[in-house]
């Protein structure tokens, strides 16, 4: 204006308002031909965005990436990108991968918003590229900067100057890709050959049955299935109900119950390594049942010829063998092939009378067991798990009814609990020969027992006390006890992968309490319905396949109404991948018929045009 008014040089106002003779040049220009409305403030946004991702498009990238990591799966743009182009959205999955950056968080990925700020620390102000504007800013503004090599200033020269749309898009820029991923690895550009071709046409298989409506939810790449989701659960079993109470040790919740067939008196359960199976031993029926964690079903009984009143049980290490101690009148150990759930072999214990507690060492070459009923020797029998055979008997001191048992996990020691002597014994496994007693105070009939993955502490559940003792394993010595409230006979005890809490299955009381075990305190007690005498329990690390919510993946043509279901894979050589479904137990009726769907599927439009542009190799 005063430029304009007042007739001032250009170089005069610049100076006055300390702005540069550009901006002053500019704003005359503009006043020249808008009058007062060149001074009112304007956006600096181009007014198209060629090479902006649809709203749609990053609508769905954010409820891709809330829903796989939710579900604990990789949400990398690659993976982002795998699932966009089932949805028949190549033309956009380029422009898609460079603005859902790993780093990128999901709020804001929303239409219209910056999808390349970052979270990071604070940088060194840099001149960078803005994607969503075209413009210039600095890291001041966390922007993403694009570093690309520039023609003719040398083949390992970078830039973080302005570059143009047609340079941002050149091969050139080293953090823009071109060509689309597939199974985590870039397509090879021009004919597609070997693995890239087939993973190529499974893909579209799988976006042709969802463009068919014949799968309702969308498809899920194979990998991110063994990616699935691991909580923590202890299985309690149940005696007088004939059944395995499940507890979310994660937020300490009961779950359900699991019904055992065909057994009776169930009373001691042990968990697979992998957490995928739970063996539970049966008592009355002279069998152990098997359980599928993973959906929490019975799966079946595996008889135990020549075995009675079984009662302990452990696993390898590596997962291949359960040992079984039959505290009946057999007197022995049974050994189960876990691969195929089937008997292998008794191993008979020479002297020993009431075999009850079962623990393996770390590198399962040995099983140490309690035997309760040999009131005159005490004693802990040895075997060789590598060929199953008896090693000797451990005579211990002052010790009487011997029950639980653990094993440190750097397998030099063995602690037993020591029912009617109320001490807790401990054997030094590399002579196998008796080291100490620790009396217990103020504690009575000690039951089970269970040492820290750390093998600092152990903890004891007193059966006649109702209440849990700590020892410190360091130096053999009584730590304290811990009260259980509403808790009435804890028989048995384990302890969480971690080392933070320990759970008791409370017979007397029907429920189970848990402790705090890093300041040793008790936290609550959880009610176990329709469960009876809980004397069993075991914790493990089980693989979750999560339910997939209706919200969260693209709608099917079939129905609208469909509820969250599970994950189910194609038994088809033809079809590579997954398919999310509303009830797995309804797929075949959808389908009807494997091969029908399949033609159905190659015979589409999608696919005709994929297999005549990948050529022969495709």
């Amino acid at each position: 204006m005063r430029f304009v008014v007042e007739g001032r040089s250009q170089a005069e106002v610049a100076r006055v308002y300390g702005v540069s003779k550009g901006w002053v040049s500019k704003l005359v220009a503009r006043y020249r031909d808008e009058g007062e409305a060149a001074f009112e403030p304007r956006s600096r946004r181009p007014n198209t965005s060629p090479t902006a991702i649809t709203a749609e498009t990053a609508e769905l990238i954010v409820r891709l990436r809330k829903h796989l990591s939710d579900q604990g799966l990789d949400a990398s743009p690659d993976t982002i990108a795998w699932h966009l182009r089932l949805l028949r959205m190549v033309e956009e999955v380029d422009l898609a991968v460079g603005a859902i950056g790993a780093e990128a968080p999901v709020h804001l990925v929303q239409p219209g918003a910056h999808l390349f700020h970052q979270t990071g620390r604070r940088k060194p102000r840099r001149w960078a590229v803005d994607l969503d504007g075209d413009r210039r800013t600095h890291h001041r503004q966390r922007v993403r900067k694009l570093a690309c090599r520039i023609p003719g200033r040398g083949a390992s020269r970078r830039t973080t100057r302005p570059v143009s749309v047609d340079q941002r898009r050149s091969p050139m820029c080293t953090r823009w890709r071109r060509n689309p991923v597939v199974n985590g690895r870039p397509e090879l550009s021009g004919r597609r050959h070997g693995r890239e071709g087939r993973s190529r046409v499974r893909s579209l298989v799988a976006a042709a049955a969802i463009a068919a409506g014949l799968a309702p939810l969308m498809a899920v790449p194979a990998p991110a299935v063994a990616a699935a989701q691991v909580r923590e659960f202890a299985y309690v079993a149940n005696r007088g109900s004939d059944n395995v109470s499940v507890i979310d040790a994660t937020n300490n919740t009961f779950v359900t119950n699991i019904a055992l067939p065909g057994a009776d008196q169930p009373l001691a359960v042990a968990i697979t390594p992998d957490g995928t199976r739970a063996y539970v031993t049966n008592f009355g029926t002279n069998n152990v049942s098997v359980i599928n964690t993973t959906n929490n079903t019975f799966v079946t009984n595996i008889a135990l010829p020549g075995a009675v009143g079984p009662f302990g049980i452990a696993i390898t290490p590596d997962g291949t063998r359960a040992y079984v101690a039959n505290q009946g009148s057999s007197n022995n150990v049974s050994v189960i092939n876990i691969t195929n759930n089937t008997f292998v072999t008794n191993i008979a214990l020479p002297g020993a009378v009431g075999p009850s507690g079962i623990a393996i060492t770390p590198d399962g070459t040995r099983a140490y067991v309690t035997n309760e009923f040999n009131q005159v020797e005490n004693q802990v029998s040895v075997i060789n798990t590598t060929n199953n055979t008896f090693v000797t008997n451990i005579d211990l001191q002052n010790a009487t009814d011997l029950f639980g048992i653990a094993i440190t996990p750097d397998g030099t020691r063995v602690y037993t609990a020591n029912s009617t002597s109320h001490n807790v014994s401990v054997i030094n496994t590399a002579n196998n020969t008796f080291v100490t007693n620790i009396a217990l105070q103020n504690a009575t009939t000690p039951e089970g027992v269970a040492i820290t993955p750390d093998g600092t502490r152990a903890y004891v559940a007193n059966f006649g006390s109702s209440n849990v003792s700590v020892i410190n394993i360091t130096n053999n010595s009584f730590v304290s006890n811990i009260g259980l409230q509403n808790a009435i006979q804890p028989f048995a005890i384990a302890i969480n992968r971690d080392g933070t809490r320990a759970f008791t299955a409370n017979s007397g009381s029907n429920n189970s309490s848990v402790i705090n075990t890093t300041n040793n305190t008790f936290v609550t007690t959880l009610a176990l319905p329709g469960a009876a005498g809980p004397l069993g329990i075991a914790i493990g690390e089980v693989p979750v396949v999560q339910k997939i919510r209706k919200r969260n993946v693209a709608k099917s043509s079939t129905s609208s109404k469909q509820e969250a279901g599970g994950i189910v894979k194609s038994r088809n050589e033809n079809f590579g991948g997954v398919v999310a479904t509303s009830n797995p137990g309804k797929i075949d009726k959808k389908l009807h018929d494997v091969d029908t769907l399949v033609q159905h599927i190659l015979d589409h439009p999608a696919i005709t045009k994929a297999l005549n542009a990948a050529g022969t190799h495709g």
